[in-house]
């Protein structure tokens, strides 16, 4: 449920906006009569002051230079060394980027980190953080660790699971397309796609498998089509093999990087015969071609949306919940050469 704001109590009075706010802080140039009959609206509406909130107006329009902002919390899950979970560094600074520019200081917390029932939220609420960007989320049970109805919160680059929140994450269907294209137009003509194969089958890989449908029938239907290889992370060795032996792709989209370390430890020569691109390009995969997990569009706009909620003060669940659904973007690299460009002599 949204929180009594001061216009809603502006509304129900008749009145201004700024006369509430003089009103319910006390203001002298307000009569004492009107005080009293806002206080007592207010009161009886439920209204209840938002500490974060008189913190952010201070930060804003302070004339006196701030070294930190208000703070939020970026929450995600990743494990040292995974390749599954990737680096957010590179979301962090994103946003961070444009949190700061807006009066917030974004710090970045690790579901594991936490592991007790409750400690991830105890953290947030004795730092007075009151507003929290979730992220990616693979393994964990959320609502062991955090209340959604305690926070102004906002879904990013999410993972497996779906938080019943406003979400922003990349087209996935366009993911797929961009993909395709720039493997065409770069000379590549056997495209081969790597898919994880979920425990659980989620939105998103329905999106993606009518995505590559499309790419094979539709958008290129001169190319030979190479069916899917879907795998697991205990998937043999022979599985790769025998998919390579059979259909010879020249380039291969992969899920994330792990695929391109995966056939570079069995021995196939990566760049030089086969291109590879990746769906989940994070900041620390150098060289690699493909989609970054979180774009500058996407990064910013998931602040501006957090930014609104906090001055609205719209704590918890919504009533129906919201996707925004960016274009996805393109990084260059030299795991999937430009084979239509003359090799320097």
């Amino acid at each position: 449920m949204d929180r009594i704001n001061h216009s809603d109590i502006a509304a129900k009075a008749g009145i201004s906006q700024s006369t509430v706010s003089r009103a319910l802080q006390g203001d002298p140039r307000i009569s004492k009569t009107t005080r009293a009959t806002i206080q007592a609206l207010a009161e009886a509406m439920g209204y209840k002051p938002d500490p974060m909130m008189s913190r952010l107006a201070i930060n804003r329009w302070n004339r006196k230079k701030r070294a930190d902002g208000i703070p939020i919390a970026y929450v995600v899950e990743k494990k040292p060394g995974t390749i599954l979970i990737g680096d957010a560094s590179g979301d962090e600074a994103i946003m961070g980027d444009k949190a700061s520019r807006l009066g917030y200081h974004l710090d970045c917390f690790y579901w594991p980190d936490y592991p007790k029932t409750g400690a991830l939220q105890r953290v947030l609420l004795s730092r007075g953080i009151a507003a929290v960007i979730l992220g990616s989320l693979y393994h964990t049970d959320y609502t062991r660790h955090i209340d959604l109805s305690r926070f102004v919160c906002l879904s990013a680059v999410p993972g497996i699971y779906r938080f019943p929140i406003e979400s922003v994450y990349q087209d996935h269907f366009q993911m797929i397309v961009l993909c395709w294209r720039k493997a065409v137009e770069y000379g590549y003509r056997r495209i081969g796609f790597c898919h994880i194969k979920h425990v659980h089958p989620i939105m998103d890989d329905l999106i993606r498998m009518a995505a590559v449908h499309c790419c094979q029938t539709m958008l290129h239907p001169n190319l030979h089509p190479i069916p899917v290889l879907f795998y697991t992370y205990e998937s043999s060795d022979k599985m790769y093999h025998e998919w390579m032996a059979m259909h010879r792709p020249d380039v291969v989209i992969g899920f994330n990087i792990q695929i391109y370390e995966k056939l570079i430890d069995l021995g196939y020569n990566l760049t030089a015969d086969i291109g590879f691109v990746s769906l989940h390009r994070f900041n620390a995969d150098r060289g690699i071609a493909g989609i970054p997990s979180l774009n500058e569009s996407m990064g910013e706009l998931a602040i501006d949306l957090l930014h609104r909620k906090i001055l609205a003060n719209q704590y918890g669940l919504p009533n129906t919940r919201i996707e925004h659904v960016v274009e996805p973007t393109w990084v260059d690299g030299s795991s999937m050469p430009n084979r239509t460009i003359p090799p320097s002599v």
